[in-house]
């Protein structure tokens, strides 16, 4: 009989940043990456074709991707994972 550990982490799919390859309004949320030492995949390389428009909320970069769940806008994305890694406090209510 194997025991099993229920303590043993299972990794979930990276999430995905879409932005233009470049600086712009992504930074921000690649500092946040970062400073939080988690892992994320980056595709600069976005495809403004009309179906791959259409499937972001608002039509608009930068887009998040965490499983599947789907976020856009800087700020929006910039408190979801401020919240997520615990870095709210600090980035929102510091001085």
């Amino acid at each position: 009989m194997t025991e099993q550990n229920p303590t043993k982490k299972i990794k979930l799919s990276e999430p995905v940043l879409h932005y233009f390859d470049g600086f712009g309004r992504a930074c921000f949320l690649r500092i946040l990456f970062a400073e939080a030492g988690k892992d994320y995949k980056y595709n600069g390389d976005i495809n403004w074709a009309p179906e791959f428009k259409e499937s972001l909320p608002f039509g608009q970069v930068p887009l998040l991707e965490d499983g599947d769940f789907k976020l856009a806008q800087t700020h929006a994305i910039a408190i979801y994972l401020s919240k997520k890694f615990g870095l709210f406090y600090f980035y929102f209510f510091s001085a």
